[in-house]
């Protein structure tokens, strides 16, 4: 399967596809490029912009992965920021300032990108790593950008991430 990684406006900016081999050792979503070619060059690894068919809120969730940021763009109404690991937000600030100006200048419509959610998985509980940089990325937003940030949790048994918990039905098990 190739995952199309998108920017604001919906154009691709990257590919992804899922390896069929499911191991510890081995990544299960590969980036698409040319890199260890010659002139080749690396794909990076870009952020995934969703944006719901009819937008009804002007929070911002940020989650890791394509299908994670699908699922809660969808069940949401909100605008979803899919990150490609967990310490992949540094360049946070010019992807917020490219949306910003997507919605306020091409789009016409006032989206002050103030309150920010924060939906890494459920695992994060036993993974310092990705605890550590949750919290990174939400002192960031808090501290550097003055934004308002809250962390979504859930217990595990209701699934390890975000779109689990919608496709096993326990939406309302969220805090």
């Amino acid at each position: 399967i190739i995952i199309p990684i998108l920017d604001v406006h919906g154009y691709i900016r990257a590919l992804q596809y899922r390896n069929k081999v499911d191991s510890e050792h081995i990544p299960r979503y590969v980036w698409v490029s040319s890199d260890g070619l010659p002139h080749g060059g690396s794909s990076g690894s870009p952020f995934d912009i969703h944006i719901p068919e009819r937008l009804t809120n002007q929070r911002i969730y940020i989650t890791e992965g394509h299908f994670k940021a699908l699922k809660l763009s969808k069940e949401t109404g909100s605008l979803v920021i899919s990150v490609q690991g967990v310490a992949a937000w540094r360049n946070i600030r010019q992807e917020l300032s490219s949306i910003y100006r997507y919605f306020n200048n091409e789009v016409q419509v006032h989206y002050p990108m103030e309150e920010f959610i924060i939906a890494y998985d459920a695992d994060l509980v036993t993974k310092e790593n990705v605890k550590d940089q949750m919290y990174k990325l939400a002192m960031h937003l808090e501290q550097d950008l003055h934004r308002k940030v809250d962390i979504l949790r859930w217990d595990e048994n209701y699934g390890k991430g975000i779109d689990d918990v919608f496709f096993n039905g326990h939406k309302q098990k969220l805090y």
